[in-house]
């Protein structure tokens, strides 16, 4: 995951170390938050990408149905 790779030691080291004085409280604080961060970022992800598929997805398949319908009736009334 992008997050994982993100989320290395050194990454983590290097933006810890901009606060001089609290370099090494960040740091820890960082890899001791960080398994319990991925987990949650993958599903507010999924979530995310589901919240922008759906509405597009179901007025496509309600566009679909009534093209559908529109050469139903079509086939109807030249019949």
């Amino acid at each position: 995951m992008l997050a994982d790779r993100l989320a290395t030691p050194e990454n983590v080291w290097r933006m810890a170390s901009r606060w001089m004085s609290r370099a090494r409280e960040i740091y820890e604080g960082m890899m001791t938050i960080r398994p319990h961060l991925l987990p949650l970022a993958t599903r507010s992800t999924l979530l995310m990408v589901l919240a922008a598929v759906f509405p597009y997805g179901s007025v496509y398949l309600l566009d679909c149905w009534q093209r559908y319908r529109v050469r139903r009736n079509a086939r109807r009334i030249t019949a």
